[in-house]
């Protein structure tokens, strides 16, 4: 009997564990999220840390005349950052502006201190004695026998008075390298009245001659039987217009292509008055041992 009350218990234990226990259920569903929770209170301050390592600082850079650039630090180290400095760049170019206005004249700077006395140069060789006292211009001419404008001219220095004809004679616009006779033209046609040659050159090839030296002429210039000499009746007074000379009778003096010209003769052989240069006054020389 006990026997059986004994399995009869167990057996109850049993079943109402398993209705106890049951089959799992579904999850039920999620709930919502609670409220949030007050801020809790502020902790204490924590305790001071370590003092840290000073920095490094730059306190200076240069570029040194290698073109290096050199950095400095405020330890006191050196750093050479290489080299920096470009290639010369190409000519800048632009229009030159308007010139701007005068400035102020400045004050007088301080006179400088006086330099020692130089030594005294050698003496130089003595100079020639110039062409005193006359000139004469030569002038080409138009038909109207006034002077061309823009022709060639040339000018004659003289020693009016002396024991030779001294003379200096430019010429400026002539046919280039042509021989030219320097002359005495005594009139009338061709000139040999009695005429003379004073001197022969040729022009460079520029158009320019210069003849220079003296001659002994042996006569005054003019001299008879020169139809300028003032006592010639049948002078022509040159003061009157066309010509308007400033002297009323003397000696003409032409420059003339040595190809227009017997020098021997002293006589014009080609009358191509264009290419000639013609007096623009008449001169006069006294020959003191004549």
């Amino acid at each position: 009997m006990k026997r059986i009350l004994l399995t009869l218990g167990i057996l109850a234990v049993v079943v109402v564990m398993v209705l106890v226990a049951g089959c799992t259920g579904a999850q039920g569903l999620i709930g919502q999220t609670g409220a949030t929770g007050a801020t809790g209170a502020t902790g204490a301050t924590g305790a001071t840390g370590a003092t840290g390592v000073n920095g490094v600082s730059v306190t200076n850079a240069t570029v040194n005349s290698s073109g290096h650039l050199i950095i400095t630090l405020s330890n006191g180290t050196t750093i050479d950052a290489g080299y920096v400095k470009g290639a010369t760049g190409a000519a800048g170019y632009g229009v030159t502006g308007p010139q701007g206005p005068k400035g102020d004249k400045g004050d007088q700077g301080i006179q400088g201190i006086q330099g020692d006395k130089g030594d005294t140069g050698d003496k130089g060789p003595a100079g020639q004695d110039g062409i005193s006292g006359a000139y004469v211009v030569l002038a080409q001419k138009e038909t109207s026998w006034q002077p061309k404008e823009d022709g060639a001219v040339g000018i004659l220095l003289y020693n009016p008075v002396g024991d030779e004809f001294e003379y200096d004679f430019k010429a400026y616009g002539l046919e280039l390298n042509t021989f030219y006779c320097l002359i005495y033209y005594a009139d009338g046609y061709p000139g040999n009245n009695p005429g003379a040659l004073i001197a022969t050159g040729s022009s460079d090839g520029s158009g320019n001659l210069s003849l220079g030296g003296s001659m002994e002429l042996g006569m005054d210039l003019p001299t008879p039987p020169d139809a300028n000499v003032w006592s010639n009746p049948l002078s022509y007074d040159y003061s009157l217009a066309p010509d308007f000379y400033a002297h009323s009778w003397g000696a003409k003096i032409w420059l003339v292509p040595s190809d227009c010209y017997d020098a021997g003769t002293y006589s014009i052989t080609s009358w191509s008055p264009s290419r000639f240069l013609f007096e623009t006054d008449l001169i006069t020389y006294y020959d003191t041992d004549d």
